[in-house]
């Protein structure tokens, strides 16, 4: 079954990184990938495959449901302010 990458909820990755400290730069070195991939996953300018999406929760230790906002909306959580 396919799943469609484009209903998915808002990534969370940049909230993540920012929590742990962790520089584009470093995130983007980490994947393998350049500084303006990482940009456009971030700013939702590309959607990741899921492989991707896979080494981005691997490369931050968290599922990858929890790259979501909407993991943490069903755990009963407030979704963080996205302004």
């Amino acid at each position: 079954m396919a799943v469609n990458i484009y209903a998915m909820p808002i990534l969370r990755i940049k909230e993540i990184l920012y929590k742990r400290g962790i520089t584009n730069s470093a995130f983007a070195a980490g994947l393998g990938i350049s500084r303006m991939g990482v940009y456009k996953i971030l700013n939702e300018k590309s959607n990741p495959s899921l492989e991707r999406l896979q080494q981005i929760a691997d490369f931050l230790g968290v599922k990858v449901g929890e790259l979501f906002e909407d993991y943490n909306s069903k755990k009963g959580s407030t979704p963080p302010n996205h302004t």
